[in-house]
């Protein structure tokens, strides 16, 4: 009998997503890819997540004001309905991924435990990057 693949579904990658950024949505997008052995796609999910989360971290650095807090609401908002939509269509559905015996869900501890390290890793980049900015 041959190892179960491990995926992220849909609605785990918008929770990581969501709570843990940009860089979250990349990590799990690319493992769903390379757990598919679709290696392609996931060589393109890291070449275009490198340059979204660049575009993504240096709008949050130059952005400034209230006006700015509501478009960045909205752009996470986005890019984390943008994340669950790829997963669903370009890889497997919960439903696919819950009813055929070689496909297996991570636990939801694991995505908390990624979405947190991820958070982390993105914010300690993004202070950073503020403190080399700023001078400091």
């Amino acid at each position: 009998m041959t190892a179960q693949v491990k995926l992220y579904t849909p609605n785990q990658v918008r929770a990581g997503t969501f709570f843990g950024g940009p860089l979250v949505a990349v990590y799990f997008i690319y493992l769903n890819f390379k757990h598919l052995e679709r290696h392609q796609e996931a060589g393109k999910t890291l070449n275009y997540g490198a340059m979204f989360i660049v575009l993504i971290t240096a709008f949050s650095l130059l952005a400034s004001g209230s006006a700015s807090t509501i478009i960045s609401i909205f752009v996470s908002v986005g890019y984390t309905l943008v994340a669950g939509a790829i997963v669903e269509r370009k890889q497997l559905s919960k439903t696919i991924i819950n009813d055929e015996a070689r496909y297996s869900a991570y636990s939801n501890w694991r995505v908390a435990g990624a979405t947190l390290a991820g958070l982390i890793v993105y914010m300690l980049v993004l202070l950073l990057l503020v403190s080399l900015l700023s001078g400091s």
